[in-house]
């Protein structure tokens, strides 16, 4: 199991682990995006950021899953890949 090979984390139950999951999985919101939105984000994204081609399409997909409000631009992508280290 993943959390237990995280330093300092030992003793983790497979049902604390089970607890755990339920705990995240119920605070996610689905997002409000319809599926042309992905497609057109991701499209966006490539077209106007060449130089982050690097980054895998699952990745700003996995950001899209996650933007409960369906606000998430190509702009903000790049933001948010710029934040994070990148050059």
């Amino acid at each position: 199991m993943l959390a237990q090979s995280l330093s300092g984390v030992s003793g983790l139950t497979e049902e604390t682990a089970e607890q755990m999951r339920f705990r995240c999985v119920s605070k996610l919101k689905p997002s409000s995006r319809s599926f042309k939105s992905y497609e057109e984000v991701v499209t966006d994204f490539y077209e106007r950021y060449s130089e982050d081609e690097s980054i895998e399409s699952q990745d700003i997909l996995q950001l899209l899953l996650y933007d409960s409000d369906g606000k998430l631009s190509a702009a903000d992508i790049h933001k948010l890949i710029k934040v994070g280290g990148r050059p």
